[in-house]
């Protein structure tokens, strides 16, 4: 059966979807106990096919998600940031140019929405990723690629980016 995750950074002005600061300790499975990062939440659960990750309002900062874990085609992963565009969207800052700040490798069907990458070397990485789709992303101030797309990923949607 497919879940549901919360990701909130440590305020919660501008969230949609959870209704506390996010904390590493918390489970990440109601809005009001959300998990502090995407790595917190990636380091505690297997996703599985179907699974959605609410990731609020915020600036996520100083690290890589590493995403492994495809979904399918009837059931994707989907990774989805805030819809509060005014208040700054979901923003992840790798503050480093010499590291991504989204890597998904050998995965299928894994969808990410409504997020903004920065400060990276690559914003996204997609290496051996199929069938996947990237909708209403913003990269930039990257070092090198906004999204870089590379060995034998194939049928991925980008679209409204």
């Amino acid at each position: 059966m497919a879940a549901a995750y919360y990701v909130n950074d440590a305020v919660t002005n501008g969230d949609v979807y959870a209704t506390s600061v996010g904390a590493p300790a918390n489970d990440g499975l109601t809005p009001a106990t959300p998990k502090l990062t995407v790595t917190n939440l990636l380091a505690t659960y297997s996703l599985n096919a179907g699974d959605i990750v609410y990731i609020d309002t915020g600036t996520y900062s100083n690290y890589t998600v590493t995403v492994t874990t495809s979904g399918t085609a009837t059931n994707p992963i989907v990774f989805m940031g805030s819809t509060n565009f005014i208040a700054g969207g979901t923003v992840f800052s790798r503050n480093s140019a010499a590291a991504d700040a989204w890597s998904m490798t050998s995965v299928s069907y894994v969808h990410l929405l409504n997020m903004t990458f920065r400060n990276a070397r690559d914003g996204i990485l997609l290496s051996l990723a199929k069938d996947s789709r990237l909708e209403r992303i913003t990269s930039r101030n990257n070092s090198r690629y906004g999204m870089l797309i590379v060995v034998l990923s194939d049928r991925n949607v980008i679209q409204n980016c």
